[in-house]
């Protein structure tokens, strides 16, 4: 059984397939001997199906998390199997994050397993390339294009999703399992804001960017700290006229947009991405990373600058 399945296409065909075996945000925990005896079943059944034996993979520059790689190479396809190592001694020491499987065409010569856990070269895209992602819309809509989608589920990792989604945009690889260890999210609880403040802080050299706290609620209490709601709205028109969507933190169902709420989560802390505007409606654009139908949505301005708890914003570097 998996928990998760993507598939990606090139020119209309699948041209990698990913399997989420475990993670533990849908998965629940797993001590290291489960978590052994799982992920050398799975090796052993795609030995046998494939007919050769496995290569270790040294550790990508470009991971977040250390990770322990096996790849098989076969004419049938090539698969490569990742998890996150969680070997250590004392306080470091760890527990399974995740274990995924993927599979690409055996002629795929353009595929790097271990620089790219989400299918993408760890080649960030430059400054123009951003600008030609905004597109002006109809009724006077301004909003950046082609921001990937990443579907949580129904685990709190709401912070780890965006940024997936961010580094995904960015052509940078990076996936929320492996954020959601540098996190330390919870799928109940999410992860908190001021901690992935934090976080980010601390790894945006690895993913080549640049962090950048534009509204916190960490700093509200500072004499300097005067967030307005012109304020709000210029960050917001400066940032997308370059094409660089931008993290919200924000509490939920406090005020209507469109779509509504419904099924999902309705209260409480959430992560969105600001991607847009609309001047003559005074309104923000943002998508959810809760999969197809919330790639973009849109709120009242001032409504969306009182229930802001953050704004964030990592820029490519060069």
């Amino acid at each position: 059984s998996v928990d998760e399945a993507v598939v990606e296409f090139k020119n209309g065909r699948p041209a990698l397939v990913t399997f989420s075996i475990y993670n533990r945000g849908d998965s629940g925990g797993m001590g290291p001997s489960e978590f052994e005896a799982l992920y050398k079943s799975v090796g052993s059944a795609v030995g046998q199906a494939l007919k050769v034996a496995p290569q270790q993979q040294r550790p990508g520059m470009n991971q977040a998390v250390r990770m322990v790689s096996w790849q098989w190479q076969s004419p049938l396809c090539i698969a490569q199997m990742d998890y996150n190592d969680y070997t250590g001694k004392g306080s470091k020491a760890g527990l399974p994050e995740f274990l995924r499987l993927k599979l690409a065409p055996a002629g795929n010569k353009d595929w790097n397993f271990g620089a790219s856990p989400t299918g993408l070269l760890t080649k960030t895209v430059g400054r123009a390339t951003l600008i030609k992602s905004v597109t002006k819309g109809e009724g006077g809509d301004v909003y950046i294009k082609g921001v990937p989608m990443v579907d949580q589920g129904d685990k709190g990792y709401c912070v780890v999703a965006s940024c997936q989604r961010l580094f995904e945009f960015y052509q940078i690889a990076c996936d929320q399992h492996e954020l959601a260890q540098l996190a330390g999210s919870s799928a109940e609880q999410g992860t908190d804001s001021r901690l992935m403040e934090t976080v980010l802080g601390k790894i945006d050299s690895k993913f080549k960017t640049r962090f950048k706290m534009l509204m916190s609620a960490s700093l509200r209490n500072e004499d300097s700290y005067r967030p307005t709601p012109a304020k709000f709205n210029t960050v917001i028109k400066d940032h997308v006229a370059q094409g660089i969507p931008l993290l919200w933190s924000l509490e939920l169902g406090t005020a209507p947009e469109e779509p509504p709420l419904r099924d999902l989560q309705s209260t409480g802390g959430h992560m969105r991405m600001i991607i847009g505007y609309n001047e003559a409606k005074g309104q923000v654009l943002f998508s959810d990373s809760w999969g197809a139908g919330h790639e973009l949505k849109r709120m009242n301005a001032t409504d969306a600058f009182g229930v802001t708890r953050g704004l964030y914003v990592m820029f490519p570097r060069g």
